[in-house]
């Protein structure tokens, strides 16, 4: 189903906005003239416009579903990232909770959806800032979490250590508070009636790659046929029956690439970095159901090493390096914190120049910040 071109609106009890989805309350209020300062950056607009996160915000559309959604036996709404604490209604029924921003969540609403007639869909954000406070002054009955609160010079707010959010987001060293909320990455809505492909995972091994698949089945017996390519070529085909114990397993196949078949890939100058299509392909037996998953992917291992640094006399202790297809790396890189204080306005061509900047000055390695995100797939790739 394509959710590009449905329409949300926001409102937080008092006024009513139109909202982009994936996106956030702060951004909406900037997009619909509410927020008449300013920038997010100038000056103290961090301050001036707080108030907004101290509110709970609902977000509501209408839409239909498509026809071919209805003739499968299992359908799922699927939000990939909800900023943070909320509640998700469908039709007027409770669907699921948030708690996580970083999380996937899916949930089966076969059951939820009604026939011949427009579905209703919210979804009830709580302020964080007020979640949080609540959340630590529950925990201070037992004992206190430190630290509790920001230091005062960086003008945010208090007790972000208990909430599982873009930790940033109420201030740091080296940016200003924002506690934003919102659908922040796509959602959607899928039906199947045997196996979806959620997921695929590579472990590379010097001579035997390892895929694991994340899938979610309907709970009955199925049969079909599971294919893997590489670029042009197929290197698996697997014929595959599953009795489910639950709607979630995975399932994991190994394949052996012979070596110079593939070009190995290699970090900043220390060789090229050829990658390649992957794709994971399921053909259900008896019906015409097929889905398929591409990533792409390099071929190379990493390994952490932490020998001796003598190994007959071990006076020095141990190695802390990096080894990449056995090569012992010299790391050179950066450290990454979020590319705009609003996750969802952090922008695919801004995030590409940063990256290229650092490899045209002979980096090889870039940490992503933990108080940060997870960053995307596209950062990824």
């Amino acid at each position: 189903m394509n959710t590009n071109e449905i329409q949300w609106k926001l409102h937080d009890g008092n006024i009513t906005i139109d909202a982009k989805v994936p996106g956030g309350v702060y951004g909406s209020l900037m997009d619909s003239g509410k927020l008449t300062e300013g920038d997010f950056y100038y000056r103290f607009n961090d301050v001036n416009y707080r108030n907004y996160s101290y509110r709970n915000w609902t977000y509501f559309t209408s839409f239909e579903v498509p026809s071919n959604i209805w003739s499968e036996s299992r359908i799922i709404l699927e939000f990939l990232g909800l900023d943070t604490i909320s509640d998700v209604t469908l039709n007027g029924r409770l669907v699921g909770k948030s708690f996580n921003m970083f999380a996937r969540y899916i949930w089966d609403v076969t059951s939820y959806l009604k026939k011949e007639s427009l579905q209703t869909l919210e979804i009830e954000f709580q302020s964080p800032v007020e979640w949080s406070r609540k959340a630590y002054e529950k925990q201070a009955q037992d004992y206190e979490v430190y630290p509790d609160c920001v230091p005062s010079s960086y003008k945010g707010e208090c007790h972000v250590n208990h909430i599982r959010k873009m930790q940033s987001s109420f201030s740091w060293d080296w940016g200003p508070a924002f506690p934003n909320m919102g659908i922040w990455k796509p959602w959607n809505l899928i039906g199947f009636s045997t196996l979806r492909i959620k997921d695929i995972l590579i472990f590379t091994k010097p001579t035997s790659p390892i895929v694991v698949f994340d899938v979610a089945v309907i709970n009955k017996e199925i049969s079909g046929k599971l294919r893997v390519d590489i670029s042009t070529h197929t290197y698996l085909e697997k014929k595959i029956n599953v009795t489910p114990k639950s709607s979630k397993f995975f399932i994991e196949v190994k394949f052996i690439i012979l070596k110079g078949v593939m070009k190995t890939w290699w970090p900043n100058g220390y060789g090229n970095q050829p990658i390649y299509n992957l794709t994971v392909t399921w053909s259900a037996d008896n019906t015409h159901e097929e889905n398929h998953k591409t990533i792409i992917v390099g071929f190379r291992t990493v390994e952490l090493d932490q020998s001796f640094v003598e190994p007959e006399t071990k006076e020095f202790g141990h190695h802390f390096r990096f080894k990449v297809n056995g090569v012992t790396i010299f790391l050179k890189g950066s450290n990454w914190v979020p590319s705009h204080v609003l996750p969802e306005r952090m922008n695919q061509d801004y995030m590409n120049r940063l990256l290229i900047d650092a490899a045209d000055t002979h980096q090889n390695c870039i940490r992503v910040w933990g108080g940060g995100i997870y960053e995307s797939d596209e950062f990824y790739k």
